[in-house]
């Protein structure tokens, strides 16, 4: 802390039958401190040829100070951290495979067995397409019971994540 103080004083007087004093003094102080001191003198003289002497002298005088000082310092630190990991991993995989193989051998002159031996070929291939559409449907079923299992694994990680203060 430093403190520094000036003081100016100055005085003037003057006599011509009638007398005046006036003193006035100002200081001033950084810090927030403020002083002014103010005097003032005024003294009169009157004289008259019938012997009479009359003098009158005032002298008022004020003098106020005041000092005021003040400092608040106030610190808050709040730190938080919260960390959350969550790492889920499913893997699958189907393999499905048919082999159908059929031979028929008939002589031109029975064309009704022909028939027959075509249209078993077209059950077979009608076999063929049901149990790829079921393999597809069961891959799919699993993916979706992935992207369930995935799921709550993310609604368990939040759920601990906002657990932890």
């Amino acid at each position: 802390m430093c403190m520094s103080m000036c003081m100016s004083m100055s005085m003037s007087m003057s006599m011509s039958m009638s007398m005046s004093m006036s003193m006035s003094m100002s200081m001033s102080m950084s810090m927030s401190m403020s002083m002014s001191m103010s005097v003032s003198m005024s003294m009169s003289m009157r004289m008259s040829m019938s012997m009479s002497m009359s003098m009158s002298m005032s002298m008022s005088m004020s003098m106020s100070m005041s000092v005021s000082m003040s400092m608040s310092m106030r610190m808050s630190m709040s730190m938080s951290m919260s960390m959350s990991m969550s790492m889920s991993m499913s893997m699958s995989m189907s393999m499905s495979m048919s082999m159908s193989m059929s031979m028929s051998m008939s002589a031109q002159a029975h064309p009704h067995h022909q028939a027959q031996a075509k249209g078993k070929t077209k059950a077979k291939a009608n076999a063929e397409a049901k149990a790829k559409a079921k393999a597809k449907a069961k891959a799919k079923a699993q993916a979706k019971a992935q992207a369930k299992a995935k799921a709550k694994a993310k609604a368990k990680a939040k759920a601990k994540a906002k657990a932890k203060p």
